[in-house]
Formats: structure tokens, C-alpha cells, sequence
């Protein structure tokens, strides 16, 4: 009796855990809630559009003024770092800004990939609830 009652045991926990198991939500291998799934999945605000169009323009015309206006104030000296040690062209990287691949958004953070003379680079725009976005990594 008892090894009876092991086994009726051991089926109910097991049909318990896949039970448990199929009620997850799972996502298919065609869709990746944090990435682009193909149809349209991830787009770019009118707002980030235009931050990005925005930096499109100041990096072709190689101002770092005017792409430092563009960053969020706590992440300016690092940016600003980044920008003085940087080996890449700015207007190179403007130009590859045009075909940037967003691959992660949210309604606070955005996150692209750019690719300059065979490198991938990420860049990131965020904003702090305001509406307003703003570059927090290059």
C-alpha cells in the first residue's frame, strides 16, 4: 500500500510541476518581446526620431557642442570623454546613425546598434519620465 501511495504521490507532483509548466508564458523563437520580430515590432517615437535626427546633423557637421546638447547632463563629462579619445570620424559615425537598427525599447530607454567601418557600436537615448529624450550612451 504504501508504494502505491509513493507512486500517486510522485504522479500528482509531477503532473503538478507541468501543469505549472505549460501555464508560463513563453515566447516563440519568431518573436523576442525586447527585440525587433520582424513585423514591425519595435518603433521609434516621433520624439526619438527627431533626438536622432538631431544627432544625425551635429555629428556630421562634427560639432561636439552641439552633440553634448543632445546628451542627458549627468552622462556629459563621460560623453564628452568618450568623444575627445574617440578614433572614429564623427561624420562617419553620423552617416551610419541613418541606418541605425533599433534593438530594445521601452517607454524610458531605447537602445541601437550602428555600424562604422565594420564596427558595432550601441548607442542608448533615455528620458526620465519628462518626455523629453536624451543620449545616455554612445
Amino acid at each position: 500500500m504504501t508504494v502505491l501511495l509513493k507512486c500517486l504521490r510522485v504522479c500528482l507532483i509531477s503532473g503538478f510541476f507541468i501543469l505549472a509548466a505549460s501555464l508560463l508564458p513563453r515566447c516563440s523563437k519568431d518573436y523576442s518581446p525586447s527585440a525587433p520580430d520582424g513585423s514591425g515590432g519595435l518603433t521609434e517615437s516621433a520624439t526619438m526620431k527627431q533626438l536622432s535626427e538631431n544627432l544625425i546633423v551635429a555629428l556630421k557637421a562634427e560639432d561636439k557642442t552641439k552633440v553634448l546638447d543632445l546628451v542627458a547632463p549627468e552622462y556629459k563629462t563621460i560623453l564628452a570623454d568618450e568623444l575627445n579619445a574617440s578614433s572614429a570620424s564623427m561624420a562617419a559615425f553620423g552617416s551610419a546613425m541613418e541606418k541605425r537598427t533599433l534593438v530594445s525599447a521601452s517607454a524610458l530607454y531605447a537602445e541601437y546598434e550602428v555600424v562604422v567601418q565594420g564596427q558595432t557600436y550601441e548607442i542608448a537615448f533615455g528620458q526620465c519620465g519628462d518626455g523629453k529624450w536624451q543620449l545616455v550612451r554612445f
